[in-house]
């Protein structure tokens, strides 16, 4: 989506992420036909989603107490501002912008052990990108995970009698 058609690439999604997408389309999606003749996947009664109902729907449904049913800076959730509208939802200290969905899922990947080169063409972001502005890991995290990794090629290498 962020580099429009340059960055469209294949990619994987798996069954259970795939039936969530199914279940969205038969039961939410509006089917809606853009002036360009495009059907997008994020729809409204007022047609596509724009990046400002995105947003504000991210900063709403990343609160604490929607997703845990409380309250971790002590608020009264009847009563506090961030749940007074939608558009008063990134007022909530833990709410999250966007991006930090995309910088939370690199991470994630790193943090698992996927390779830089296999995150930044599913992610349509360079090396370079994913080291300088997405790679939350501390150097501890980056030194176990180095570790794990030449571990297990020691063991796999000895195994195979090969040292």
């Amino acid at each position: 989506m962020k580099n429009g058609e340059l960055g469209e690439t294949e990619i994987y999604i798996a069954d259970s992420v795939a039936q969530v997408f199914r279940d969205y389309i038969k039961n939410n999606r509006i089917e809606v036909t853009t002036e360009n003749d495009r059907k997008p996947f994020l729809t409204s009664s007022h047609g596509r989603l724009s990046k400002t109902t995105m947003r504000k729907d991210v900063y709403r449904f990343t609160r604490p107490c929607v997703i845990q049913g409380e309250c971790p800076h002590d608020r009264d959730i009847e009563s506090c501002e961030a749940l007074e509208s939608r558009d008063k939802a990134s007022k909530c200290p833990s709410s999250l912008p966007p991006y930090a969905l995309r910088h939370g899922y690199i991470t994630c990947k790193l943090r698992d052990g996927a390779p830089s080169e296999l995150i930044s063409g599913r992610c349509d972001v360079s090396e370079v990108v994913i080291e300088k502005h997405y790679d939350e890991r501390t150097e501890t995290e980056k030194r176990e995970l180095r570790k794990e990794v030449f571990e297990g090629i020691s063991k796999e290498t000895n195994e195979g009698g090969y040292l």
